[in-house]
């Protein structure tokens, strides 16, 4: 099975209708994420090209750390859109 997103372990019930408790919703930077099965397949697919990029860096880069590997591969994430759209989407 490919990586998913994580589950939402922390206030598990904010935001989230869960049928019973064993049944979590996913946690992502944009709450609607499991409102919007669209919006959940996106956020997967950009999570995991950001992780195939940081684990092409981390072959090349074997003493960076974890820190260092997300920030440099996350401005390279293919479909991310410029900060400035990101700022006039979020605030509209």
């Amino acid at each position: 099975m490919k990586d998913l997103l994580p589950l939402k372990l922390n206030e598990p019930d904010e935001g989230c209708i869960r049928p019973n408790r064993d049944v979590y919703c996913f946690d992502a930077g944009d709450g609607r994420v499991n409102e919007q099965l669209v919006l959940a397949v996106l956020h997967t697919l950009f999570m995991r090209e950001h992780n195939r990029i940081a684990m092409g860096l981390y072959r090349y880069n074997p003493h960076w750390d974890d820190e260092k590997l997300y920030h440099v591969s996350q401005p390279t994430t293919p479909f991310r859109p410029p900060l400035r759209l990101q700022r006039t989407t979020a605030h509209t």
